[in-house]
């Protein structure tokens, strides 16, 4: 690909509202005036410091995108050849309307255009979302067994926290705004799923326990003291049930044991951080208002930011459920009524470009709490590579065309403000070539992406999920290597 002349521009993109927003949020999080939890983030003494640690963060939302509404052609551009152009160059009418949310952070924002999830298209014949949902982090094939099905290998968030996450800091950070969906896209390993936290309340509560009441304890410190171990206490029942099960059920048993134990660990280890506690977010329980996800959101969010910039951890992934009706002002079902005729039906095409435009400001409001947070001689967010994507292409079930939004320089790795678009030359290696809207060729494997987003923050990967397949003629797919137009 050639990479235009012109670079993404160095001039404020930020209204005032944003300041205030960030005000806000810092207020909210503990970081500013006298409930700064991170006093070196804004001290002289913190120039002086090592280089802030670099961090990964995966948005990950349902039903893919309609693709016209997040498609940029600029004017000297075709449809036949790739281009790399600068975001800052386009003004608000040559914007898509996806990208439209995202103006004000289009500087430190770029979109690949392109992808493909290749894999998925090669994989045995199974629901598009569960199939989606298993190959989007991980690009591994399916993994059948007589419990289920689900993914062959561990997602990029485990993978980049093998080999990035600090000593005594949690590994990762698994989240969900009102349950995961489809199983999870998060996999700890093959046939390992992750559960998500979906408690706002709890998950705060456990990177940021009360403080002291006075008597040297914290709350949550005397209640640790008096239990002990919840596995020391069930010890002996583990003992009776395991020559009971089945040797499979036993492995799984014994994971869930070592889990645990992993998760007492690691909040005794937490707990001997000098980190001040943030304000408690505040959520919404009554599940039939529209608040009840924002609120959930918007309390996840600012836990993402906190525990980031507290160096509780380095990879968080946040996976949103279907956007509800009130969301979009419709009556109906999102999925049957409106996804799945999202490319043929004139209403469903403009209910799911709404759905796009939701998320997009979903991911608007992730950007700038992040880049709220002064971190070295930039912000939070200019140390992480953030990712926005979905378990499908688009809302009818392909996996071709594949947007991908990824946001923030990973300490200087990734460029930004860049619209990368890749014309399909990858042959499908769907078994059923023939089948309405498959194409013979489609976009870059989207393994390249997570490869370049696990280099960028400094996890030496050369492949995810596997690294070939082949089509049913015959020929060999390349699954290896990154986007070097992605990286500086």
């Amino acid at each position: 690909m050639t990479r235009s002349s012109s670079s993404p521009s160095t001039a404020p993109l930020r209204s005032p509202s944003l300041r205030l927003r960030r005000r806000r949020f810092l207020q909210a999080a503990g970081l500013a005036s006298g409930t700064l939890f991170l006093p070196s983030l804004w001290s002289p003494k913190a120039r002086a410091q090592p280089a802030p640690p670099r961090r990964l963060v995966v948005l990950f939302t349902q039903h893919g995108f309609v693709y016209d509404s997040v498609k940029v052609r600029p004017p000297g551009t075709r449809e036949d050849a790739d281009f790399d152009v600068s975001l800052a160059d386009l003004d608000h009418a040559s914007l898509s309307r996806v990208l439209l949310p995202l103006a004000e952070m289009r500087d430190k924002l770029s979109v690949v255009d392109g992808l493909a999830m290749v894999s998925a298209e090669g994989d045995v014949v199974f629901n598009e979302h569960d199939k989606g949902t298993r190959h989007a982090l991980t690009g591994a094939p399916i993994l059948r067994t007589d419990s289920g099905t689900f993914a062959g290998g561990p997602s990029i968030d485990q993978l980049v926290s093998r080999a990035i996450a600090a000593d005594g800091r949690l590994p990762s950070l698994t989240l969900a705004v009102t349950g995961a969906t489809n199983g999870g896209a998060v996999w700890r390993d093959a046939g390992q799923p992750l559960p998500p936290d979906g408690n706002p309340l709890a998950a705060f509560a456990r990177l940021f326990p009360p403080v002291d009441d006075g008597g040297g304890l914290s709350t949550s410190d005397r209640v640790r003291a008096a239990q002990g171990s919840v596995l020391d206490l069930v010890a002996d029942q583990y003992d009776a049930l395991l020559p009971r099960l089945s040797g499979e059920d036993r492995a799984k048993l014994a994971l869930h044991r070592d889990l645990v134990r992993q998760a007492e660990r690691r909040v005794g280890e937490l707990q001997d951080l000098q980190c001040r506690r943030p304000n408690e977010p505040r959520v919404v329980d009554d599940f039939s208002r529209l608040d009840f996800y924002e609120s959930r959101f918007d309390a996840f969010v600012d836990i993402t930011a906190a525990a980031l910039a507290c160096d509780l951890t380095r990879v968080v992934t946040l996976q949103l459920s279907q956007l509800r009706n009130d969301h979009l002002g419709i009556a109906g079902d999102v999925h049957a009524d409106f996804a799945h005729n999202s490319e043929t039906n004139s209403q469903a095409i403009e209910v799911m470009s709404r759905y796009g435009e939701v998320h997009a400001g979903h991911f608007a409001r992730l950007l700038e709490a992040l880049d709220a947070v002064p971190e070295g001689n930039g912000t939070l967010l200019d140390h992480c590579a953030v990712l926005w994507c979905s378990e499908l292409a688009t809302g009818t079930h392909k996996f071709n065309v594949w947007p991908a939004f990824v946001a923030g320089g990973a300490g200087g790795a990734l460029r930004t403000g860049r619209y990368l678009r890749y014309v399909p030359q990858t042959r499908n290696p769907n078994p059923n070539p023939t089948w309405p809207g498959v194409t013979r060729l489609v976009g870059r494997p989207h393994q390249q992406l997570l490869v370049t987003l696990a280099q960028a923050v400094g996890a030496p990967l050369s492949s995810v999920g596997g690294r070939e397949l082949f089509t049913t003629e015959g020929e060999r797919v390349d699954l290896t290597g990154g986007l070097d137009d992605l990286l500086v």
